[in-house]
């Protein structure tokens, strides 16, 4: 990789084409599903990618699914015509940084546009530093459609590089430096990156390869001598916003490339359902697509973006405070971390009283007691439940703040100029309360997968009931239903993708990557429930000779250790399990659902150790309910058990309670097993706490346990 200012040379993306007015399209006519006309409404959709009819595969859908059901008339007019579409607004002629630039006449100059960490940029000072910085990008062959990579860390610099490239004319791909080089190597090669931007003391993170590194930090005095009024604007809102990586089932990544146009209509539709400016929380990982939306529709009504450092984004306890503090008024939550937050939130019993929205998205909602409890203690705040795929970011939306029916809210109707289609195995509209695929029409699509037109070809599908030609479906692998009142009934997925703490995982990545090491003849991963959501578990079989002298303990640490090296963290199982075979069906398939559960695969050396004290065992009957285990490993790292960050958070919110311990929630880090934690806690070193405060239960619990009962208890009412 080299770091320096040379030009970039301007280069094609093989799978992805450059602006549409300069694309050639391939397009099939077709009258509709089965030859007739279902009038599923016009597409504002335009492709960058030639399409052809494919029909998915029937296997793997649930119930109905497959099998044609005919609509009546009355169904049809009120599934297609009513219920499908959302509601039909123009489009914007503008781009998104045009947005910004929009904000910063209509703003005073002082008006705050990002916080980090106690410093700030103001609306006038991020534009001319981001325009400094398109600038220098310009000369450095930055324009309509060139991908640029930016790796950094939560940052003013993560404002200033999003905004100077898309004023630029670029595109940006986020790369997380934590992600394994291998991971950052590919991204950068399928997205034919030549420049990337990044921060001076992050180099070393970064893979060897053929792009430049322009540094935000070293680097900066270049931009600072160039003039920091606005540019003429090159890009339009057909050119690409970004390119974001998300798993592949093939074993690799794969980019999604998504036009302005598709981003801008989002924007302006959420503009309508939280008018004023907005002071909004940036949580979500910048290389998740969440972040765009934090981002830009924060700026797109003059609000102001809070960025929480790494740590304070980990506590949730600071996390809470700073909400408080900075009194933000839209906070965007992955469904995984909105349970154990509502936790945290009533045993601190902080009010938010600026709280006006929790936006939610993900995997399923779940109304859980917790969540309740806190919605009725912010009763100014709404609870809203969003849904969309990468490959077209929201496409429906639903207020789940007061819903009764159950603890699985739907994922609600349409956003503006977007269609859901949900179809049977032959491109069908099926009826009310049958389980069907879920298709997105309109101006949600992104242009494809870069370098990969097959798999373009595959999910993305020429629409055989447009009006206008080249209109395209998006084939999610989502099932859904329609409700008798016409809001959306989430059911589940037609393959192997999971969604854990927000983020897609493909089963078959893992499965792949896991197969690449000698040691492996077979490889499976499951997803399990646990007590904070969805877990990923292996099933390993050695190569012949691979476990002679070796443990299936050891063994298992060093296919995960050859994972962590080629998969960012979330993508790794919790837990492998050594096997002599894989369980097989009769036609000689694995038979997944015959795996040994992983509590039969403890060590049972290990497992009849008892506690030395009542806080081991304590810290034992803790754990043991947060994993949902019969028992637990007094010496085995609690990640290897299975938890992840946030049962560190429900372990750390019952370490306080149990305890009346103000520990701080690195500790959990730094002493990783039961015995660890516990001598720490029972300060056998350093004699902070009595162990005559725990044998008193009754007495001892904090207050923080009571208005967690309490809490609850009112929320069921």
């Amino acid at each position: 990789m080299v770091v320096g200012d040379h030009p970039i040379p301007r280069r094609k993306i093989e799978g992805v084409n450059d602006a549409p007015a300069m694309m050639n399209f391939s397009k099939t006519k077709n009258k509709g599903f089965n030859g007739v006309s279902h009038g599923f409404g016009q597409s504002n959709s335009s492709s960058g990618f030639t399409t052809s009819i494919v029909k998915p595969d029937s296997d793997g859908l649930p119930g109905d699914v497959g099998q044609p059901t005919p609509l009546t008339q009355d169904e049809r007019t009120r599934i297609i015509d009513v219920w499908s579409p959302g509601e039909h607004n123009p489009a914007s002629s503008s781009c998104l940084h045009e947005l910004f630039e929009t904000q910063v006449e209509k703003q005073a100059a002082s008006a705050v546009a990002v916080v980090y960490e106690g410093a700030s940029l103001n609306y006038g000072k991020l534009n001319e530093r981001a325009n400094q910085l398109a600038r220098r990008l310009r000369q450095l062959g930055v324009g309509p459609d060139v991908l640029v990579g930016l790796a950094v860390e939560r940052s003013l610099d993560m404002a200033v590089g999003l905004l100077g490239i898309l004023k630029a004319g670029g595109a940006y791909v986020p790369l997380d430096p934590n992600s394994p080089k291998e991971w950052l190597a590919y991204a950068i090669e399928n997205a034919s990156l030549t420049l990337v931007l990044t921060q001076e003391w992050l180099c070393e993170r970064l893979p060897a390869s053929a792009a430049r590194l322009w540094l935000l930090d070293a680097h900066w005095a270049e931009a600072e001598a160039l003039p920091k009024t606005n540019l003429e604007s090159v890009s339009a809102p057909q050119n690409l916003a970004y390119c974001i990586y998300t798993s592949g089932s093939t074993g690799r990544p794969k980019g999604v490339a998504l036009n302005q146009a598709a981003l801008l209509n989002l924007l302006h539709w959420q503009k309508s359902t939280l008018p004023g400016g907005a002071r909004t929380l940036q949580f979500a990982s910048f290389a998740f697509d969440v972040s765009f939306q934090e981002i830009f529709s924060t700026w797109n009504v003059g609000g102001a973006l809070v960025i929480p450092s790494e740590s304070v984004r980990r506590d949730f306890r600071r996390l809470l405070n700073l909400l408080r503090t900075e009194a933000i008024d839209r906070l965007y939550l992955p469904t995984a971390v909105l349970q154990p937050l509502a936790l945290v939130r009533a045993a601190s019993g902080v009010r938010l009283p600026n709280l006006r929205q929790i936006i939610t998205a993900g995997e399923q909602l779940r109304l859980t007691p917790d969540v309740r409890a806190w919605l009725r203690a912010e009763p100014q705040c709404d609870l809203i439940n969003q849904y969309g795929p990468t490959e077209t970011h929201v496409v429906t939306s639903f207020v789940a703040t007061h819903y009764a029916d159950s603890a699985l809210p739907p994922i609600g109707r349409p956003i503006w100029n977007t269609q859901i289609h949900l179809l049977d195995s032959d491109l069908n509209p099926v009826p009310a309360a049958v389980v069907g695929e879920l298709y997105v029409s309109g101006a949600a699509l992104a242009r494809g997968y870069i370098g990969r037109p097959e798999l373009t070809k595959e999910r993305f599908l020429e629409n055989p009931c447009a009006r206008n030609s080249g209109e395209r479906l998006y084939r999610t692998g989502d099932l859904a239903r329609w409700r008798s009142d016409g809001q959306i009934e989430y059911i589940g997925r037609t393959d192997s993708q999971v969604k854990i703490r927000g983020y897609r995982i493909e089963l078959g990545e893992i499965e792949a990557r896991a197969l690449e090491h000698e040691s492996v003849r077979e490889a499976v991963v499951v997803a399990i429930e646990g007590a904070s959501g969805k877990q990923l578990i292996g099933y390993v079989v050695p190569a012949p000779g691979a476990q002679d002298d070796a443990s299936s303990s050891s063994f298992a640490e060093l296919i995960k250790g050859h994972l962590r090296a080629l998969l960012p963290e979330y993508m790794v199982p919790a837990r492998f399990i050594v096997l002599d075979r894989m369980p097989l069906t009769p036609n000689g398939k694995i038979d997944r659902n015959a795996l040994p559960p992983p509590v039969a695969s403890l060590n049972p050396e290990t497992r009849s150790k008892q506690a030395a004290d009542e806080v081991e065992a304590t810290l034992a009957s803790v754990l043991r309910r947060i994993l949902k285990l019969p028992y637990v490993e007094l010496d085995t790292n609690f990640f290897d058990l299975g938890v992840n960050s946030l049962d560190i958070v429900v372990l750390h919110e019952e370490i306080r309670a149990r305890f009346a311990s103000d520990i701080p929630i690195t500790f959990l880090f730094e002493h990783t097993t039961i015995r660890a934690l516990a001598a720490r806690l029972a300060n056998r070193e350093h004699g902070n706490l009595a162990l005559a405060g725990i044998r008193d239960r009754k007495l001892r619990q904090s207050e923080a346990l009571q208005r967690i009962r309490q809490s609850r208890a009112s929320s069921a009412k």
